[in-house]
């Protein structure tokens, strides 16, 4: 008799959850099946980054060659301080060091491509399903309860559902951080309605100023359409001066122009950010999952990855990459050949590995945090400056991202070998 097949129940049909729906279909021992809170159809979201370590899980998925000519494909990132001197560069993504360029790509058509593939192999994706609660779990398996009354059995049940997983309460109950800083972006400007002063510069171009830091990003597949966007500290607030700030963009516009409407500024910031149509705009504050002790239940059958487990400002520019690895490398672990004998130090395992990442991923981000903040004279942010113009020589073309971008799950991350 041919062993009965595994079930495994993602909860959240978002970038991570399909990933890890068709990477365990791939395999092919496991039958998943994806429970997504919002309408099908319901694409919302801004324009990513995908960096090499996660089109490279894309690309293992199927749709890869489906959605790189629907973005920006870029390798150098190109620095600059506000008198539009080089600072130096860096590549984000390298098909010579890393096989894939970095993309730059509306999240709407990452989800599109993921949905049509889920659909294309036939596994099950049910809509308006709002999880109620995990019941509880056994040896064998565990029980879902959602909010329209129906109750689902599986062997396993994954918290793909973001950053305010109604799973993660039944391995780890936390609140959110504030991170101490917010986001203002600017979509979908053309780039022919910049001021001539960006043919002095390559695009993608971040600069840094005494007030702060502006990036922009050419966002279509030719780099006719260009984003802009901020980060900055900003002190903690009530929940609803910060829904007043999200509603209100002429709130953002004014810090916008604020920190970057200067002479002090090349004009193709200065002069985006003050007329920029304000309906363009999208602001945010930052916040983040503290660290989890576990990202696993006692008996494993509930497990996180992706913003549910380690949700962090985006100022590393990878969160959908790590959820892409996190997909992947459970994919790896949940199909080895130990995992039913051994399911709970092989969780261990895949877990230590991933915290470790993501921690160090932390790190950089909160490195690349440090260096966008506003200084308090300009003797300082020349001193920055300096540091970032020997670092950038330093390091050499990769900018020591190698370990970033370069990384493969398949590589190994201390598994049992087979």
């Amino acid at each position: 008799m041919a062993e009965r097949q595994q079930t495994v129940a993602i909860i959240g049909g978002g970038l991570a959850g399909m990933t890890l729906a068709l990477s365990l279909a791939k395999e092919g021992s496991i039958l998943p099946s994806i429970y997504e809170l919002r309408e099908e159809g319901d694409n919302r979201g801004a324009n990513i980054a995908l960096a090499p370590n996660g089109l490279r899980v894309l690309d293992h998925v199927g749709i890869y060659d489906q959605i790189r000519t629907k973005g920006f494909n870029f390798e150098a990132v190109t620095t600059y301080n506000a008198r539009g001197q080089n600072l130096g560069s860096f590549f984000n993504g390298s098909r010579k060091y890393y096989g894939y360029p970095a993309l730059r790509i509306h999240r709407s058509l990452v989800h599109q491509g993921l949905l049509d593939k889920v659909k294309e192999q036939g596994i099950p994706i049910y809509s308006n399903m709002k999880l109620l609660t995990v019941e509880g779990e056994t040896d064998n398996g565990v029980k879902l309860i959602f909010e329209n009354g129906q109750t689902v059995e599986a062997d396993f049940a994954i918290g793909a559902d973001g950053i305010h997983s109604r799973v993660r309460p039944y391995i780890v109950d936390v609140e959110l951080v504030y991170s101490g800083s917010i986001g203002v972006i600017g979509l979908a400007v053309p780039k022919n309605q910049l001021h001539e002063s960006h043919k002095n510069i390559s695009f993608p171009a971040f600069t840094f100023g005494k007030s702060g830091f502006v990036a922009m990003l050419p966002s279509s597949y030719d780099g006719s359409v260009v984003d802009f966007f901020s980060t900055f500290p900003f002190p903690s607030q009530s929940k609803e001066y910060w829904d007043d700030f999200m509603a209100h963009r002429d709130k953002q516009q004014k810090m916008l122009v604020e920190r970057f409407g200067g002479d002090d500024w090349p004009k193709h910031i200065s002069k985006v950010v003050r007329e920029q149509a304000k309906d363009n705009l999208n602001g945010h504050p930052f916040f983040e999952v503290p660290e989890l002790e576990y990202w696993h239940s006692p008996k494993g059958r509930v497990i996180l990855l992706g913003d549910a487990a380690h949700a962090m400002s985006p100022l590393a520019g990878i969160g959908a990459s790590l959820a892409f690895e996190d997909a992947h490398s459970l994919m790896y672990t949940m199909t080895h050949k130990d995992f039913k004998t051994r399911g709970l130090d092989l969780l261990s395992i895949w877990e230590a590995h991933r915290k470790e990442r993501v921690k160090k991923v932390l790190t950089t981000a909160r490195e690349n945090g440090r260096k966008r903040r506003p200084e308090s004279n300009g003797f300082k942010q020349m001193a920055k400056e300096l540091i970032m113009w020997g670092q950038s020589l330093w390091n050499g073309p990769t900018g020591g991202m190698a370990w970033m971008y370069g990384y493969k799950v398949e590589d190994g991350f201390g598994l049992p070998v087979v």
